[in-house]
């Protein structure tokens, strides 16, 4: 049930952010181009139907966007998280693309929530760092507000205290990029190893 909700609302992210777009293109239609493959306002365009002719404008945080909603597809939830928040630091989301973010942070907190091999005091902080980033994003947010109860009370009956500040990205690791075939030949696994 969850996968659906989550599929549900990254289409309905994606669908909400193309609307934008479009009204955005209308605005910006007189602009001239820079060159063949960006605009004057540093926009790139990107083809939108099947004709050669019909391109609308995509500003680069649109791509980055783009890119973290694949990631959610795809079940690369932190690496989605790290794209989206570094979108955040620089400048506000959109309302749909602030909604992925809110899902992703609920994914990641479930997914860890599911893990049995994490210490209870690591599991606590990571899953209060992740609801209270969902409330700041969405203080209505229901599943977010009764977790974050329940793990203020976990804090309460074990004498701790939660976290006074959160940064959504400690318990993140940025996406690697891939390694192609000829980088791998280079690498030595034993200094690898050592270096670490």
């Amino acid at each position: 049930m969850y996968r659906i909700l989550t599929i549900f609302f990254i289409i309905l992210a994606t669908g909400l952010a193309s609307c934008a777009s479009e009204r955005d293109t209308d605005r910006t239609s007189d602009t001239q181009p820079a060159d063949q493959n960006g605009t004057a306002d540093g926009t790139i365009t990107q083809p939108t139907g099947t004709g050669t002719d019909t391109f609308r404008e995509m500003r680069p945080d649109e791509e980055a966007g783009r890119q973290a909603q694949e990631m959610m597809r795809s079940g690369n939830i932190e690496g989605a998280i790290f794209i989206l928040e570094n979108m955040s630091a620089q400048s506000p989301l959109s309302e749909s693309m602030n909604l992925v973010l809110v899902e992703a942070h609920l994914a990641f907190a479930k997914e860890v929530a599911e893990k049995q091999d994490v210490d209870d005091a690591v599991l606590h902080e990571i899953l209060f760092t992740h609801y209270m980033r969902v409330l700041q994003l969405d203080p209505a947010n229901e599943v977010a507000m009764s977790r974050l109860d329940e793990i203020r009370q976990w804090y309460i009956d074990n004498g701790l205290r939660p976290p006074e500040t959160i940064n959504p990205l400690k318990f993140i690791h940025a996406p690697q990029d891939e390694v192609t075939a000829d980088e791998s030949e280079e690498i030595d696994p034993v200094e690898e190893t050592v270096g670490e």
